[in-house]
């Protein structure tokens, strides 16, 4: 037990035990919930949201969308207004008032998008594009390198939004199928990034 720990002993024994059973990814989203508990005194009203990030997934077999909410949570328990939503709705991201952009897209088949994220896809792809160049953004990218086209949709749409106007936050970070380091390293880099440069 740490010296100066405000904690009673059966207190830490019970946090140790928690610690000991969570995954990296699962760690992650405690320290950042743990954070956001303590920005506000307790009593205090409300703190008022920080900017509005929009949180988009595009999965085939899930794991985006798990990342995604991970993600999300880590982001509302730092303060901000998160707007967490499939590729499938990307109707509802509203982006033209949004800051940022962070988007969590898997490659499907031979390079194709997942079914979910088909219309999306070709929407920004295509000649009439949304307004993006006021957005800061980001891409996970998820994949199979036993595949030729290994992360071409997360590729695909970096690529597509750099040339669109918006400002890249974080570098691209491209997933195998062992996708929780790099997945945990790349959120990390997002939510650091996010808060000094939006909040």
């Amino acid at each position: 037990m740490t010296e100066h720990a405000p904690l009673r002993p059966e207190q830490w024994t019970q946090l140790e035990n928690l610690l000991h059973t969570l995954s990296h990814e699962q760690r992650l989203w405690v320290s950042g919930y743990l954070a956001g508990l303590g920005t506000a005194a307790p009593g205090a009203a409300p703190a008022a949201q920080g900017p509005r990030v929009v949180v988009l997934h595009a999965s085939q077999t899930g794991t985006a969308e798990k990342l995604a909410r991970s993600l999300a949570e880590r982001l509302q328990a730092t303060g901000f207004d998160v707007t967490l939503v499939s590729a499938l709705d990307h109707r509802k991201a509203r982006f033209k008032d949004a800051a940022a952009l962070l988007l969590l897209a898997s490659t499907h088949g031979e390079g194709d998008p997942p079914d979910s994220a088909a219309e999306f896809y070709r929407q920004l792809m295509g000649e009439r594009p949304p307004r993006v160049a006021h957005l800061k953004y980001s891409v996970l990218a998820l994949g199979d390198t036993s595949y030729a086209q290994f992360c071409k949709v997360g590729r695909d749409l970096d690529t597509r939004l750099q040339d669109l106007g918006a400002e890249r936050l974080v570098a691209r970070a491209d997933c195998d199928l062992d996708y929780e380091d790099t997945a945990g390293h790349w959120m990390d880099q997002v939510v650091a990034q996010a808060t000094a440069a939006l909040a």
